[in-house]
């Protein structure tokens, strides 16, 4: 190990390709992998010979060469490392972005599928290099590094992990869905950027979209539940016990600034199921609260703008009551709520939600294991994984995800194209003029 300290912590200079091979050589050594199959053409990486040589999992022994080329290994740097950085920031954003590109079905062919276990042993392994290299860093009296492992760890990653101080812990995994995987043969290659990606704004044709619903919705009626799901009650959050069959799942989308914007909806969202299916639509755009203005941040986001919520949105009360009303005695479903959307009815409505009558799906998910990536993967992510051709940050259409996120979850994952044709039915049945 103190070798491979060294080889990581040294300072590049303008010969930097033999300092990087003998820091990823040395890795590989320890780490049961081949250091003559690390190469380095260019600017381009072979990095098989980081992947352990065998994967031994549940007894049964792999070689994990079977897995090339599908998966690949070829990693093509965006320029050359800098003078004075040292190795490892380089080799920590190879494993990186490795692992970023392993644990995604999205980039993994759906030809690899049937040996997702031995892929994800593969990530488990790149995850002990990454904590590994981290652990580097600490003095002896610091507090080790820990790690979660989710799914199956390879016997040689246990072997590994066992040299260091690294203390590491096991969690099961949901098994991951066939139709997620990319239809392409083969993982493309890697491309290790030097710029962080942008962060994301308002998706294309999102703002249209949100004036034709707008424009479009009827009013509706329902009659004045004896159950509100929200009450002035200050409880103690208590989620739902069980599973339900039969449910109403919600999502708001809102402004979020300082105190002259404060936190108040701009949508709500939701949709009722029954025996696994959708049978209503729930759709409001909510007015500006008085003396409050928009967050530019929000409108980029949503395509909610304030002339939109003038002209369309409804009275922030009526709607509340008319959600309300919606939901009826149906359990409750959202997706991270308490940090977003429960706050919200909290400071704008002063609205507490009825205890064991609400079921956060995001929990249910971390509990599930990492699906598709980690176990904080955004509602967006879901989105494509399970397949939906639907717009983001959308209240309507969040609260679509999550009834697909639910039903995945609960072992009857729903085929993306089925579920939006119904979805489209069942909203211009219920909810249009």
């Amino acid at each position: 190990m103190d070798d491979l300290k060294e080889a990581l912590q040294t300072l590049f200079t303008p010969e930097w390709q033999p300092q990087l091979l003998t820091a990823l050589k040395t890795l590989a050594r320890v780490g049961g992998g081949d250091p003559a199959a690390i190469g380095l053409t260019g600017l381009t990486l072979d990095l098989r010979g980081l992947w352990p040589q065998t994967l031994t999992i549940a007894d049964q022994v792999l070689v994990s060469e079977t897995l090339w080329p599908r998966i690949t290994a070829t990693a093509t740097l965006a320029s050359q490392p800098p003078v004075a950085k040292p190795v490892d920031w380089l080799v920590r954003k190879l494993l990186r972005q490795y692992t970023t590109a392993l644990r995604d079905p999205e980039q993994l062919p759906q030809a690899i599928f049937p040996q997702w276990a031995a892929v994800r042993a593969l990530y488990n392994h790149l995850q002990a290099y990454a904590a590994i290299n981290h652990q580097q860093h600490l003095d002896a009296e610091q507090a080790p590094v820990t790690l979660t492992l989710f799914g199956p760890v390879a016997a040689e990653t246990k072997a590994l992990l066992a040299q260091t101080p690294v203390v590491w812990h096991p969690q099961t995994m949901t098994p991951p869905w066939q139709r997620a995987f990319s239809a392409q043969t083969h993982m493309e290659d890697l491309e290790i950027a030097a710029a962080k990606p942008r962060m994301g704004h308002a998706e294309a044709g999102l703002q249209n979209d949100v004036l034709v619903r707008a424009r479009g919705l009827k009013k509706r009626h329902w009659h004045q539940t004896a159950a509100p799901a929200f009450s002035v009650q200050p409880p103690q959050l208590r989620q739902l016990s069980g599973r339900p069959a039969a449910y109403t799942v919600f999502d708001l989308e809102f402004s979020s600034g300082n105190q002259q914007e404060g936190q108040f909806a701009t949508e709500i969202g939701a949709v009722k199921v029954r025996a696994g299916e959708i049978v209503d639509v729930f759709d409001a755009f909510v007015q500006i609260p008085h003396g409050k203005r928009l967050n530019r941040r929000s409108q980029a986001l949503t395509g909610i703008h304030t002339g939109l919520l003038m002209r369309y949105g409804r009275p922030p009360a009526t709607a509340l009551t008319e959600f309300q009303n919606f939901i009826g005695q149906d359990p409750l479903l959202g997706f991270a709520v308490k940090g977003g959307d429960l706050l919200v009815m909290q400071r704008q409505f002063g609205l507490y939600a009825t205890p064991g009558r609400i079921l956060d799906v995001a929990d249910l998910a971390k509990a599930s294991g990492p699906m598709p990536g980690l176990p904080d993967v955004g509602l967006a992510k879901y989105r494509r994984y399970l397949g939906l051709d639907i717009l983001a940050h959308g209240a309507i259409y969040d609260a679509v995800t999550t009834y697909a996120l639910y039903a995945y979850l609960q072992g009857q994952p729903l085929l993306p194209e089925e579920l939006m044709t119904k979805f489209n039915q069942v909203f211009a049945a219920t909810s249009f003029k």
